[in-house]
């Protein structure tokens, strides 16, 4: 059976981190993950409109206050 890469997205979240919207270990905020290929990586946003596959998000909501680097972290699952 072929799943959708939304599914495939979301499955792979819940494997890596437990749920699709993680907190940021250093603001606390709940943040999502916007790729711009399943192999080229992503970002985290804290605009759940930006999250998913094939969904590009640069600007204040990738940015963390607190973060060393300016942006959103999370720990996997197991770390």
């Amino acid at each position: 059976m072929n799943e959708s890469p939304w599914q495939v997205f979301i499955d792979e979240m819940h494997g890596t981190y437990g749920r699709r919207d993680p907190e940021c270990f250093w603001c606390g905020e709940m943040v999502y993950m916007s790729l711009q290929g399943f192999f080229f990586g992503g970002i985290w946003t804290t605009d759940s409109e930006l999250e998913g596959p094939s969904k590009a998000a640069w600007g204040p909501s990738t940015e963390c206050s607190r973060s060393p680097d300016g942006e959103h972290d999370v720990l996997r699952l197991g770390t």
